[in-house]
């Protein structure tokens, strides 16, 4: 049996590990009385201001491919900017429209997808018209494929409003 002098002991020696593994020293760098920053305030800012600036729209659309493949529609689509810069989309069955407006990650582009087949245009340059605010897009394209030459498309996006929508 334990004396309680001995238990006395063992109690107060762990409460005394216990207590100084919870305090920090004065010679871990690390340590601080001062309370962390989660986000630097500037960097907050910069963050709200993105998110202010973004935008999710309805729109019209009208699509037509000639060529290689075919496929034309005409109804509803989308413009949204949370990828960083505006992204048009529309789909109509297995077919599916994406419109990219130029950004500083990538150049205008564009690309159709039919069933299990992508089309894209590779001239940057050439048959595009696409507001960056959301508000249209407009492209006259040729595209190709993994085998070759794809279909020509034709795409119009007539969206509501500016900005945020």
């Amino acid at each position: 049996m334990f004396s309680p002098r001995s238990i006395l002991t063992v109690t107060a020696l762990s409460a005394a590990l216990v207590l100084s593994g919870c305090s920090g020293s004065d010679d871990d760098p690390k340590a601080s009385d001062e309370p962390s920053q989660v986000m630097d305030p500037s960097a907050l800012e910069s963050a709200r201001e993105e998110a202010a600036n973004q935008f999710n729209k309805d729109c019209t659309v009208s699509v037509e491919a000639t060529g290689a493949a075919e496929v034309s529609w005409e109804g509803e689509g989308s413009v949204t900017n949370g990828p960083g810069m505006a992204m048009y989309s529309s789909t109509e069955g297995d077919a599916q429209l994406f419109v990219y407006a130029n950004s500083d990650a990538m150049p205008q582009t564009a690309t159709l997808t039919i069933g299990d087949t992508t089309y894209t245009a590779l001239d940057p340059d050439a048959g595009f018209d696409v507001a960056e605010d959301g508000s249209s897009a407009e492209i006259d394209v040729d595209t190709e494929g993994i085998a070759g030459a794809g279909p020509h498309v034709t795409a119009t996006f007539t969206c509501k409003g500016k900005g945020k929508g």
